[in-house]
Parts: C-alpha cells; sequence; structure tokens
C-alpha cells in the first residue's frame, strides 16, 4: 500500500511538474531579489550606513555571500551573519562592529512581526514558537545580544517604527514568494499556510544543518499535510521554494567569493563563531 502512494505521489509530480508556470517561478526569484534590497535598505538604516546605490548593491552582495557561508557550513544562521558583517567590513571600509550592531538591531526589529506571524496562525502558531526556542537554544549569546539591541531601539521609536516596516515588507515578500511559488506548480497555497511556511522557513535558518536541510522539508512537508495538502503537492512547494531561495542565492553567493574574495571569509566566519 505504501508503495503504490509513493508511485502515485511520483506521478502525480511528474504530471505538475511537466505543468509548471515558469513565469511565476520568476516572479518568486524577483521577489526574493526585491526582498534582498529591502534587507540591505533596513541593515544600512540600522548600522547609519549612507543608503547610496553603490553601498545598497553592496550590502546586497553581502547579504548573499552570507547565504552562501551559511548554506555550506554546519553551525546555525550565526555563521553567514559573521560572514556576510565580514564581507561587508571590508567592501565598505567600515568597522565590523558598527554592522553587527545594525545586524542585531535588524534581528531585534523582526521580534514584533514574529510574533504576530505566530498569533495569526494560532494554535498551530503555539507549536512553532515552540519548536523555534529549541532551535534558538544553542545561540543565547547572540540572543542576549538581539534583545539588547530591543531594548536600545525603544530609546529611539522613529528608529524601531522604520525598521520593524522593514521587517514586515521583508516577511510580507517571503510570504508572498512562497505562495507565488505554489502558484507556479499549481498548488493553491492558502494565507493561513504560506504565513505558516514563512515562519518555518526563518526557524529552519536555526538548525544544525546547513540551509536548514531536513527541518525545512519535514517542516513545510508536515504543516501541509496536515492543513490537507497531499505530499506531492508539499513536495512540489519544497522543491520550488528550495529552488527560489537556497539554490540561486547560494551559487550566486559563491560567485561573489570566488570572484572578489576568495574562500578565506570562510575561514574568517568559523573563527568569528568559534571566538
Amino acid at each position: 500500500m505504501a508503495g503504490l502512494e509513493v508511485a502515485d505521489a511520483v506521478s502525480q509530480l511528474i504530471t505538475v511538474a511537466y505543468r509548471m508556470d515558469l513565469k511565476l517561478l520568476i516572479v518568486a526569484l524577483l521577489l526574493y531579489a526585491f526582498s534582498l534590497v529591502i534587507s540591505s535598505l533596513r541593515w544600512s538604516l540600522a548600522s547609519g550606513v549612507e543608503a547610496g546605490v553603490l553601498n545598497v548593491l553592496r550590502l546586497c552582495e553581502s547579504l548573499l555571500v552570507g547565504v552562501f557561508v551559511n548554506n555550506i557550513i554546519t553551525f546555525y544562521n550565526i555563521t553567514g551573519e559573521f560572514g556576510r558583517i565580514l564581507w561587508a567590513s571590508g567592501r565598505l571600509k567600515i568597522d565590523s562592529s558598527r554592522l553587527l550592531v545594525g545586524a542585531l538591531a535588524e534581528r531585534a526589529s523582526e521580534i514584533p512581526v514574529a510574533l504576530a506571524y505566530i498569533f495569526l496562525i494560532a494554535p498551530h502558531g503555539l507549536k512553532l514558537a515552540f519548536m523555534g526556542s529549541l532551535q534558538v537554544r544553542g545561540l543565547r549569546d547572540y540572543s542576549k545580544g538581539v534583545l539588547k539591541a530591543l531594548k536600545d531601539l525603544t530609546s529611539n521609536p522613529l528608529k524601531l517604527l522604520v525598521l520593524t516596516v522593514f521587517s514586515l515588507s521583508i516577511y510580507l515578500l517571503d510570504t508572498a514568494r512562497i505562495y507565488t511559488v505554489g502558484a507556479a506548480f499549481g498548488v493553491n497555497i492558502t494565507l493561513t499556510v504560506a504565513l505558516a511556511l514563512t515562519i518555518i522557513h526563518i526557524i529552519s535558518r536555526f538548525s544544525l544543518t546547513p540551509a536548514g536541510l531536513g527541518v525545512l522539508e519535514g517542516g513545510f512537508a508536515g504543516y501541509m499535510i496536515i492543513s490537507g495538502y497531499s505530499l506531492a503537492d508539499a513536495t512540489l512547494v519544497i522543491l520550488g521554494e528550495r529552488f527560489v531561495s537556497t539554490v540561486v542565492p547560494t551559487i550566486v553567493g559563491g560567485l561573489i567569493v570566488a570572484q572578489k574574495g576568495g574562500l578565506s571569509v570562510l575561514k574568517h566566519a568559523m573563527d568569528g563563531v568559534k571566538g
């Protein structure tokens, strides 16, 4: 019986993949790129860096390097944080501690947005929040830095508001991207499910595996199945999302590293994590 179910799932995958809407997949990639630009603007504001076109492009470049570092090294998302900070420091000739403060402030501004997302998807949100707390246990020092940054931001309400709006925009773009990926493969993802998958994707970044391998797949498949979707639909969404938000950015980040900085950035990132 199980064999027949697997064969049927594979058959459905082949059929739906054949009908894939390439245009919508390109739209999903553009949504990711737009989110990258907003992330760089948020980082520049949080770090006090002038948001000129060249600086924004260099910060985008640094973010992609961070993705590359995080997706090939097994040590939480914090490895990618060190990678992007060190890369941006070299490219912009700015002290890395200043960029680190900005990065912490970025994460701090995501807290109210993440809580809002979790509230919207309750009761499943309670389970996701618990999963998230388990994943972050190994990042206590970094978490303390984020909470301190949030406390510091409360003394500047306007800056906190703007950063939070940036963070909300990024989350909404992530949700729109996941919805678009589903649509590209003929899977109609509801708003509630898209919100939940966004949180699962964010949680997966803090897993023990590169790119949250296994965590994202299990989270996406599990949540979609209990929400009434088939295994074939869940698999298509996972493969599409992996292509858009993992494969393409990692390749681009790797090319940037190879062309402009060499693999020494990996050693610096690891040294930063060990320190």
